[in-house]
């Protein structure tokens, strides 16, 4: 019995600290955001009531766009959030969704095809990124499901489309 109540403080212990970091990143990329909006005059927004100008906040697999539609400038938040670029809305070209179909069970699958009884998810969800720098062509986005990324990309298709 002891050894099963250790174990679970240990888990609600890990959880905890994991949460603490995630708060942790999550506050550092708004006070970046608001550093950038100092230094360049932008309005990429300062705190999680502006995220619907912000695509991919995922700091750990992927970075971070967020958008000031008033002077069209896009702030690029790298991989692990160690540096921020300000950049020209050109630099997005395009985009589009992609994931990995995953099928469990005890079904058959032929192409895209399953037959019996498989269970089929979407995995490894991103949205990729087409930009006009050679050094970095596609920016993969990490996203937590299609729905999610489809919901960010049509999001961006309204930042980059709308005229002031």
């Amino acid at each position: 019995m002891e050894k099963t109540t250790s174990v679970v403080l240990v888990a609600i212990l890990l959880g905890w600290v994991l949460l603490v970091l995630w708060k942790k990143g999550i506050a550092n990329f708004w006070r970046l955001l608001a550093e950038t909006n100092e230094r360049y005059g932008t309005s990429f927004g300062k705190s999680p009531e502006d995220k619907a100008t912000v695509v991919g906040v995922n700091l750990r697999e992927g970075g971070a766009l967020a958008f000031d539609q008033a002077s069209r400038k896009i702030a690029y938040l790298t991989r692990g959030g160690k540096s921020i670029e300000v950049l020209g809305y050109e630099f997005v070209q395009s985009w589009r969704v992609t994931w990995r179909e995953k099928t469990s069970g005890n079904g058959a699958q032929f192409g895209i095809v399953t037959v019996g009884s498989a269970h089929t998810t979407q995995d490894k969800v991103f949205l990729e990124i087409t930009t006009n720098d050679i050094k970095r062509p596609v920016i993969k986005m990490p996203m937590s499901s299609v729905r999610y990324a489809e919901e960010t990309a049509a999001r961006l298709k309204i930042l980059i489309n709308a005229k002031n």
